[in-house]
């Protein structure tokens, strides 16, 4: 099925925070199912809609797995976890057409974290040398 790429969608949260979204099957519905998004929570942020379909989790294809595996595969990811997901419509066009969800290749588009898109940073080791007055800088957080 040309042109059908999943989206990728990574999410980081907070200690104690939820993804803001909750990870169902259906009686009648294919695939594991993103339901009930929090509004302004970091799952709809980041681009996740209701009805999307996860096919990958941290690059584990998942849409022929026992929901209680891939929601232990979303758990054990810890702070950060990246989907790769279809749409509804894009889905169940896809399984109708007997497309192997597995072999889908991703589109062009930067992976988007919390509905930011960039292109993928690389790590920087920096070391911080305390001064008198101390590091330079101050860390608050904000509601």
């Amino acid at each position: 099925m040309a042109g059908l790429k999943p989206r990728v969608i990574t999410l980081s949260k907070r200690d104690g925070q939820g993804y803001g979204f909750f990870l169902r099957v259906e009686h009648g519905e294919e695939g594991h199912l993103i339901r009930a998004l929090e509004t302004g929570g970091v799952a709809q942020l980041a681009g996740l809609r209701d009805g999307d379909r996860i096919i990958k989790v941290n690059g584990t294809f998942v849409d022929t797995l026992e929901h209680s595996r891939v929601a232990d595969l979303v758990r054990k990811s810890g702070m950060t976890v990246t989907f790769h997901v279809l749409g509804e419509e894009d889905y169940k066009s896809a399984k109708a057409k007997g497309v192997n969800l597995a072999d889908l290749q991703l589109g062009q588009s930067q992976p988007t974290m919390n509905g930011v898109s960039a292109p993928a940073a690389k790590a920087k080791l920096c070391y911080l040398q305390k001064s008198s007055s101390g590091f330079g800088f101050s860390l608050k957080s904000t509601k």
